[in-house]
């Protein structure tokens, strides 16, 4: 109880609930091929991928065998590795990485994609009240979680706001730029998408979403 309270403390709320989002998630995809229980066959196959646990499972009737529906789930892994390569500022030449390291700086040219999904944390930004906020790193960078762990001060965490503030994103057709000292991180929301996209390719393979969690 008393480390919750001192995060409650020292930690903004709009920036906590953040938190809890980026980097507690737990991804469960499962899909279907029919609705005869009494036949199914569940394949699940996990893999650590954009700093968490994906599990995907496949329930196959019996014109699928096992090995097919195993490719086809390491081909949605691969959607979703896919994914982290460009989105992930974990990745030191990630095109997100770019972007960050380019802030204050020249305009950087993006990949459609990742200025999709820029654009889209933009709106929900708008839509949360900025409750939702892609460029929290301001305040991520202040946090130095681990055994010595020490809040950071009042006045650091008031720098640090300063550079916290999606309104200051520009997009101008595939060029993305940021204020010196700003930085993204799609860890709110670069997962959803992945979930979406790894899911759509095993829909084409004929099967359908029957649960998809995210858990903290």
């Amino acid at each position: 109880m008393a480390s919750r309270m001192t995060l409650s403390k020292f930690l903004p709320v709009r920036f906590l609930i953040f938190l809890i989002l980026a980097i507690s998630f737990i991804g469960l995809l499962r899909l279907v091929q029919q609705t005869d229980q009494s036949e199914q066959e569940v394949v699940r196959k996990t893999r650590h991928l954009m700093g968490t646990l994906w599990e995907i499972q496949v329930v196959l009737d019996r014109s699928t065998d096992k090995g097919t529906a195993e490719g086809w789930i390491y081909s949605a892994f691969d959607e979703i590795n896919r994914i982290e390569q460009i989105m992930s500022e974990w990745i030191e030449d990630s095109p997100i990485s770019l972007v960050n390291r380019g802030a204050g700086k020249e305009p950087v040219s993006s990949p459609p994609e990742l200025v999709s999904i820029i654009q889209r944390a933009i709106d929900y930004g708008d839509l949360s009240g900025g409750v939702f906020d892609i460029t929290w790193q301001g305040l991520g960078r202040i946090w130095k979680l681990g055994e010595d762990f020490v809040p950071p001060s009042e006045e650091q965490i008031s720098q640090g706001m300063k550079l916290v503030d999606y309104r200051k994103i520009r997009l101008e057709g595939s060029m993305v730029s940021l204020p010196e000292g700003f930085a993204i991180g799609l860890g709110g929301i670069a997962k959803g998408y992945a979930v979406d996209q790894a899911a759509d390719i095993l829909r084409k393979k004929g099967f359908h979403l029957q649960q998809m969690l995210g858990k903290v």
